[in-house]
């Protein structure tokens, strides 16, 4: 790769800033919980609980969803050292709609059954899923930004496994609109796929051994 071809921006201070986005989305996240005003002397205590399953409910699956979107994005930047201008259009294109996940959850927990609060939070997860899914392929086409070393076999495993979770999402947008609950376990079935990633454990440990050995 010549020198005019070559990416000339570091990807460190996007790392830094999607992290700072992602810290700042899950602190909102968690604010955003409301402490039912109960009477426990007058023994609702149960309805205390029902209250707060009702939020916590939607709140872990959206926290799931952030840390499923950031271990994705950080595999993605360890394969991508170096960006160009659009690439980092892209990057920050894919936290706009992840800054609307405190705002979509609330809207959720206030409106459980109703189409449209459904149909924007699912919405906006298939988006950002979409959008990293085009933040991976950029990072490993043509430009040559990926890593000389990474197999083609991992781009392609990846683009799957990134392409699995908008379609989850599509899902549990759907069936939210019948049972808001269930829905929601399928945006929690998310982060399940970014647990391990066989195809990418093993290149990572390749590439450890073959550093070694140099």
């Amino acid at each position: 790769m010549s020198g005019a071809q070559r990416p000339m921006l570091s990807t460190d201070r996007l790392k830094a800033f999607v992290d700072g986005v992602m810290a700042i989305v899950v602190t909102i996240l968690v604010l955003g919980l409301d402490v039912p005003s109960m009477d426990f002397s007058a023994g609702e205590t149960g309805h205390f609980l029902m209250e707060l399953e009702r939020q916590l409910h939607p709140y872990i699956g959206s926290f799931g969803l952030v840390a499923a979107y950031w271990v994705q994005h950080t595999v993605i930047l360890h394969y991508a050292p170096y960006s160009d201008r659009y690439f980092i259009w892209l990057n920050i294109l894919f936290l706009l709609p992840l800054t609307l996940l405190p705002f979509l959850t609330e809207l959720r927990v206030d409106y459980p059954t109703d189409v449209l609060p459904a149909a924007l939070y699912g919405g906006a997860q298939i988006l950002c899923g979409l959008l990293l899914l085009a933040i991976w392929r950029y990072a490993t086409g043509t430009r040559g930004f990926k890593s000389s070393n990474v197999d083609p076999s991992v781009v392609r495993s990846m683009s799957i496994r990134i392409a699995l979770g908008p379609l989850l999402c599509l899902i549990g947008a759907l069936v939210s609109l019948v049972e808001p609950r269930v829905g929601t376990l399928f945006f929690m079935m998310v982060p399940l796929l970014y647990v391990s990633h066989r195809k990418v454990d093993e290149s990572w440990h390749a590439a450890s051994e073959e550093a070694e050995s140099d």
